[in-house]
């Protein structure tokens, strides 16, 4: 008799698809946890993005000043609470936010750290971006504000790859 009879096979199909199911469920948790990050790497670009965009407006919001202070950070920091969704006081924990800006080549940085004392640092100093400052016709240079947003990621995909940490960077000049 081979090794190919009948009587010899039963249960094959079910030990096989075992293997197959456990892969196939492993796969789609997987493919979940990633599409999770995206999203919420896609938020994080749209709330740094809309944060910049609302600094760089000086004179629509903050009554006309260049400058950064203290208090437009705070509420830059409520702003940005509100569009993650962390507005309870234990959520604001879970976020970390950067504002710089460079206003007549003055640096001015702003942070809220995170998670602890996790530094929520951009990739690039502002200083280093001043080659996208855009000047007007006499000559007069532009500020330029940047906002940095940092999260902690507790993915399966992130820690296979050592990453805990996602972070969106928005760079724009003011008027």
């Amino acid at each position: 008799m081979g090794l190919n009879t009948p009587n010899r096979q039963e249960g094959a199909f079910a030990i096989e698809m075992a293997f197959v199911l456990a892969f196939l469920v492993t796969l789609f948790l997987f493919s979940a946890d990633l599409s999770q990050q995206v999203l919420n790497r896609a938020k994080l670009d749209r709330v740094s993005y809309s944060l910049v965009n609302l600094v760089k407006e000086r004179q629509r919001f903050y009554e006309g000043r260049i400058a950064l202070s203290q208090a437009d950070f705070l509420q830059i920091r409520d702003i940005a609470a509100r569009l993650l969704n962390k507005s309870q006081v234990e959520d604001r924990e879970q976020f970390g936010i950067t504002v710089q800006s460079l206003v007549e080549g003055n640096q001015t940085s702003f942070s809220k750290s995170f998670a602890g004392d996790t530094a929520c640092e951009p990739d690039n100093s502002i200083a280093s971006l001043s080659a996208l400052v855009p000047e007007n016709d006499e000559g007069k240079r532009f500020p330029l504000y940047q906002v940095t947003l940092c999260m902690t990621s507790s993915s399966w995909y992130d820690r296979a790859i050592g990453q805990h940490l996602i972070s969106a960077t928005s760079v724009m000049p003011g008027r």
